[in-house]
């Protein structure tokens, strides 16, 4: 009986040992995971300057109302053409310097233009990622520069990232922003984070990315159900522009056509042939798709373009 008693005993504690062991994996894991949902990842920068493509532009320091400094271009030609300010917001892991084409674009066409490092990101401030949360700070201090320059209204052209958190401003109606360009965005944080776990690493929701979403809260402040651009669209009142990737397996064509189906009027849908998701050719379609969105921003009203 007492050989007995004493098996039972050794049973109960290496049962134990072992669920110590496995919850001290799972927390490890789940940490790590949580580090890679909140750290911005180094990412090679293109060594360019607008300068060196002929566009005049200045550089500027923009002051959040969190207390984080941005770095920033603005490029003043056309400023005084009545036309809105083209806003260009890159995604994560990017820079501002990635998007010299999409200022190029604005500018040739007359449209004054402005790019920004989010925090964390190029030369702003170090910052963990909130993934469109606390970026939405980042936009309204850019918002703020151009209304001490007279510029009172903005279009702002997002991609996956910069998408969702332009979506997730122009929800809140501030009075300058007259457009949206959601190129790549997702629906909710909590589904691509999800989603992402799956396409990269191969991983269940359950348990390590349930693990991980209250730590990456607690680390980057803030709730990660509060990043919902699918919600935050039925407050967006003016005009859209969803763009989709024919071959993104990040943001799908499908996943960007149902956001475009939750937003009102008006807005218009484009699925760009032949990339993925964040190489943009920028040929001559793709283009006059954006421009004649733009120059529709200068009229009463925008029609859908739905297919």
């Amino acid at each position: 009986m007492r050989l007995l008693s004493r098996y039972f005993k050794c049973l109960l504690a290496l049962g134990l040992f072992f669920l110590l062991v496995a919850g001290g994996v799972l927390y490890f894991l789940s940490d790590l995971l949580s580090d890679m949902g909140t750290q911005i990842p180094p990412a090679a920068r293109p060594a360019i300057t607008p300068s060196r493509i002929g566009l005049a532009f200045e550089t500027v320091n923009l002051h959040t109302r969190d207390g984080v400094n941005l770095d920033g271009w603005w490029f003043p030609k056309g400023s005084d053409s009545g036309k809105p300010v083209v806003l260009v917001l890159h995604g994560f892991g990017a820079a501002k310097e990635h998007m010299i084409n999409y200022m190029l674009l604005a500018q040739q066409y007359g449209y004054p233009a402005m790019a920004i490092d989010f925090r964390g990101h190029g030369d702003s401030d170090p910052s963990l990622c909130s993934f469109g949360f606390h970026e939405q700070d980042d936009v309204q201090s850019a918002l703020d520069f151009l209304a001490e320059k007279g510029q009172k209204r903005v279009c702002l052209w997002g991609t996956s990232m910069g998408a969702v958190t332009a979506i997730l401003t122009a929800a809140k109606h501030p009075p300058q922003v007259c457009g949206v360009i959601a190129d790549a965005p997702f629906d909710t944080l909590h589904n691509s984070i999800v989603h992402h776990a799956r396409l990269f690493y191969g991983l269940p929701e359950f348990p390590l990315i349930t693990l991980a979403f209250p730590r990456i809260e607690q680390k980057a402040h803030y709730h990660i159900r509060d990043v919902n651009p699918a919600a935050a669209l039925s407050q967006v009142q003016i005009p859209i522009f969803f763009l989709a990737a024919q071959n993104d397996q990040r943001m799908p064509v499908p996943l960007v056509r149902s956001l475009y189906e939750k937003a009102a009027e008006p807005k218009k849908w484009y699925v760009i042939p032949g990339v993925g998701h964040e190489f943009r050719r920028f040929e001559p379609e793709f283009q006059q798709q954006i421009v004649t969105f733009l120059d529709t921003l200068n009229q009463p009203a925008l029609s859908s373009h739905a297919p």
